[in-house]
């Protein structure tokens, strides 16, 4: 595992005291872990609760298989999992809320079989929940036993339910899920509804702030060099539709961004007429677009000779606000990868946080690319890529000013 963590995560590590790395558990269709890092501890998980909602973090009990942790959530989505002394029994509220959990980080790792599963997964927990509120494994016979239980309303409810392999409409079938689950906690009452309903307090919070997949601010990982809240990354605004993409910009303050797509993509995909402030600095074409895998490295080779402009838009989109801003191609791997690659060396961001954030991704990245791009950028110089994009003096201070710590 990639001993490099989010900031966020290293800082509640040092305030959780002495503990013991260990192997995640869950992992995507590439091996990819969907957990940040999962530690021993020798206290038990009731002390470590105690101490984590003290310090504002959010935590939960949680079980898979035979195995019983705790989850903390960080800001911005990042998660431990803790194993400690005293271990004991979890009810199905655990278990449902364990399973939701799952399927969120999976979704956010982009691991699409791994977030259906797991939501599958919450909707059987509380079919469980309905006969037996300990959370005891139920088989399959006997989950038409639970829906016969429920009420009317809420079997029809259920006949609504749907979770399927598209990670873009996971967000909706997740949300539909948690309602459902607000349903079946109001009838299950003080059998086991109290328990679920503080639950879901939790998890519909930490559902929103994924909303946006792959859209993240560089300091997760490049803090502390790097100030947060003044770059983004991410996919472009048109794959977020539906999910209140520009309500949130504009509660964040963000007004500027740099589109790298191209001509034609953006013009099937395009901003809405009333946003102001949106630089477009194509860098070739969509590197994914390219099935051949040869295809694919060469584009990376090729992005740091056309990036120049896109360069310079990202250092006067940051130097021309005092808010954040946003770079993005299509999907926010590839161009947005190396471009923001190629700022973090300028900057001299340490290597290995370089390429954590590029591969915090998902699974569509290759770090052997990225590497044969920066060897290119290497070879023509990163000063001497930006210089020659025209960027003028001043803007590369005032740049260098609100981005560096």
């Amino acid at each position: 595992m990639n001993s490099i963590l989010p900031f966020r995560l290293e800082r509640i590590l040092e305030a959780i005291g002495p503990h013991e790395r260990l192997p995640l558990t869950d992992a995507g269709l590439d091996g990819r872990p969907l957990a940040w890092v999962r530690i021993k501890v020798s206290v038990t998980l009731e002390a470590i609760q105690q101490r984590t909602d003290a310090a504002g973090w959010r935590s939960m009990p949680a079980r898979r298989g035979r195995r019983t942790f705790l989850l903390v959530h960080a800001d911005g989505g990042d998660r431990l999992e803790i194993d400690g002394i005293g271990d004991g029994p979890r009810d199905g509220a655990d278990v449902f809320a364990e399973a939701v959990d799952r399927a969120i980080q999976a979704r956010r790792a982009g691991s699409s079989i791994t977030c259906w599963q797991a939501s599958n997964d919450a909707i059987a927990a509380l079919l469980t929940m309905v006969v037996d509120t300990v959370g005891g494994p139920t088989s399959p016979e006997g989950l038409p036993v639970a829906r016969g239980v429920l009420p009317q309303s809420l079997r029809d409810a259920l006949r609504t339910l749907r979770t399927g392999l598209n990670l873009r409409d996971s967000l909706n079938d997740l949300r539909g899920i948690l309602v459902f689950a607000d349903g079946v906690a109001d009838w299950l009452g003080d059998r086991g509804g109290v328990a679920l309903a503080a639950h879901l307090v939790q998890l519909r919070p930490r559902l929103e702030a994924d909303r946006f997949q792959n859209l993240r601010d560089v300091a997760d990982w490049w803090a502390p060099h790097i100030r947060p809240g003044v770059l983004l990354r991410g996919r472009s605004p048109a794959v977020y539709d539906g999910e209140g993409f520009w309500k949130y910009a504009e509660d964040v303050g963000l007004r500027r961004f740099v589109d790298l797509r191209g001509t034609v993509e953006r013009a099937r995909a395009p901003y809405p007429s009333n946003v102001d402030g949106c630089a477009h600095c194509p860098v070739g074409s969509d590197p994914a677009a390219h099935t051949n895998v040869g295809d694919l490295d060469s584009a990376y080779r090729r992005i740091p000779l056309a990036c120049g402009p896109a360069l310079r838009g990202v250092l006067e989109a940051i130097a021309g606000t005092d808010g954040p801003a946003l770079v993005h191609c299509h999907a926010g791997v590839d161009r947005t990868g190396v471009v923001v690659a190629l700022l973090g060396t300028w900057l001299g961001v340490p290597r290995e946080r370089i390429f954590a954030d590029y591969l915090a991704s998902g699974q569509l990245v290759d770090a052997r690319r990225l590497e044969s791009a920066l060897e290119v950028a290497a070879a023509q110089g990163i000063d001497a890529l930006i210089a020659s994009s025209g960027v003028t003096e001043a803007v590369i201070e005032r740049a260098r000013e609100r981005l560096l710590a």
